[in-house]
C-alpha cells in the first residue's frame, strides 16, 4: 500500500469514526480503547541471539511440598528476534527476561503472544501454571511491573549486576508474595546471599519499590508474556507494542469528539454558556 493509499485509508476510518460517534460515543470510545491496549493470542516463532547483561546466581524454588529445584547460573537479560515476520507494534529484535524458572529456552522457540495478566495463581486461561510453577495472584502484573520500571534502564545504561538483580526480583513477583529472598516459608529464595550481596542488595531494592504500594501493598502493570508451549521453550516477558499510527489518529479523534458531545450536553437547550468572570463566553466547540 502506497502511502497515499495509507493516508486515504485512515481518512476514511476518521469519518466512519466521527459518524458512529454522533450516535454511540462512549460505546465507540470504549471500544477502540480495547483494540489499542489489547491483542488477541497468536502463534509467533523467535530465535535466540545471545545473553545480554548478566551475572552469576544461585536460586531455589519449592514446587510442591517435598520438591524444590535449584538453579545455578545467571540471571540475565535474553536476546531475541522474530522469525518470519515480526508481530504489529513489535521492535525485529528485542530484549526480554525469564517468567519461567523450570524449563530451559528453546532455539528457535515456538511462542503464544499473551498478556502478563494472565500469569497468575487462578489461571483463568489454563495455561502457565502448569509450565512455569507456583504463580502468586497478581503474578504477572508485579513482574510487569518490575519490568516496565527497569528494564529498560538497565538496558540503557544498567550493569550486569542490575540485570541479575532483576531477573532475581522478577522471579520472587511471580513465586513470593512478599519482598523477602531468605524467607524459609517462600516458594522462592535466593541463595549464597554473602557470595552475592551486591545481586542480593539490588533485588531488595527493586523489590521494596514493588511493595511500596498503599497499605503497603503491590504495584501491578501490563506487559507482554511469551508463553512457550510445555517442555519446548521457556516464557519470557518483553515490552507491550506500540500501537499502530493508525489505532493512534483513532483514539484521538474519539476522544476529542466524547469530549465535545459533554460539553455541549452539559448546557441547558438554547442557552448560551456562562461566564463566571462577567467577560463574555468562549464559543463551544
Amino acid at each position: 500500500m502506497s502511502t497515499i493509499q495509507a493516508l486515504a485509508t485512515n481518512l476514511t476510518l476518521i469519518r466512519r469514526a466521527q459518524r458512529a460517534l454522533r450516535a454511540t460515543p462512549v460505546i465507540f470510545v470504549t471500544a477502540l480503547v480495547f483494540c489499542v491496549a489489547a491483542r488477541s493470542a497468536s502463534a509467533s516463532q523467535i530465535d535466540f541471539t545471545g545473553v545480554g547483561k548478566n551475572a552469576a546466581i544461585q536460586v531455589s524454588l519449592k514446587t510442591s511440598s517435598t520438591t524444590t529445584y535449584t538453579y545455578n547460573g545467571e540471571g540475565a537479560e535474553i536476546d531475541w528476534a522474530w522469525i518470519g515476520g515480526t508481530p504489529t507494534g513489535y521492535s525485529s529484535s528485542f530484549y526480554a527476561y525469564c517468567v519461567d524458572l523450570l524449563h530451559y529456552l528453546s532455539d528457535p522457540q515456538t511462542v503464544t503472544i499473551r498478556s502478563t495478566d494472565l500469569l497468575t495463581s487462578t489461571d483463568p486461561g489454563g495455561v502457565g501454571v502448569e509450565a512455569a510453577g507456583p504463580y502468586v495472584a497478581d503474578a504477572g502484573a508485579k513482574a510487569a511491573w518490575l519490568f516496565n520500571t527497569y528494564a529498560p534502564v538497565v538496558h540503557a545504561t544498567g550493569s550486569n549486576t542490575d540485570a541479575a538483580a532483576l531477573q532475581v526480583a522478577i522471579w520472587a513477583a511471580l513465586y513470593n508474595t512478599n519482598a523477602s529472598l531468605s524467607n524459609a516459608s517462600n516458594n522462592f529464595q535466593l541463595l549464597n546471599q554473602g557470595t552475592n550481596a551486591v545481586v542480593t542488595s539490588q533485588a531488595l531494592t527493586y523489590l521494596s519499590a514493588l511493595y511500596s504500594g498503599p497499605g503497603g501493598t503491590y504495584k501491578t502493570s501490563v506487559a507482554t508474556w511469551l508463553d512457550a508451549p510445555l517442555g519446548a521453550g521457556q516464557d519470557q516477558i518483553v515490552a507491550m507494542p506500540t500501537p499502530e499510527p493508525a489505532s493512534i489518529i483513532l483514539l484521538g479523534t474519539g476522544l476529542f469528539y466524547l469530549a465535545r458531545r459533554r460539553r455541549r450536553a452539559g448546557q441547558a437547550p438554547g442557552a448560551a454558556p456562562r461566564s463566571t468572570s462577567g467577560n463574555a463566553a468562549s464559543p463551544v466547540l
